[in-house]
């Protein structure tokens, strides 16, 4: 090829790959609003409680603080048991479960 040539060749491959992910990303949004319209959530990460704990700039006093904040922070997680709550443990750096009506506390995620 020539220089000219060559240049066009090269231009013309960047195009291509430019409207090929460009139609990859259409296709992505194309799927996601269909998902949306028919009731079905994208699968959302679970968020790191620690640093949502950090973000919140306190740390809860009681179980009626950490009440208020278990979908703030622990967003995107399994749903526990009715009557259950998550709490972080600054000393284990762990979150344990807590059965607010009689404060009954485990680790066992199994129980709560």
């Amino acid at each position: 090829l020539q220089e000219g040539e060559a240049d066009a060749a090269s231009s013309t491959q960047a195009e291509t790959a430019q409207a090929e992910a460009s139609n990859q990303l259409e296709a992505s949004a194309t799927a996601s609003a269909g998902a949306e319209e028919q009731g079905i959530s994208q699968v959302e990460e679970p968020s790191n409680p620690l640093d949502m704990l950090r973000a919140l700039g306190f740390w809860p006093k009681d179980n009626s603080e950490w009440s208020q904040i278990q979908d703030q922070v622990w967003k995107g997680h399994r749903p526990l048991k009715a009557g259950w709550i998550r709490v972080w443990s600054r000393s284990k750096d762990c979150e344990y479960y807590v059965r607010v009506r009689d404060t009954r506390a485990t680790f066992d995620l199994r129980e709560a």
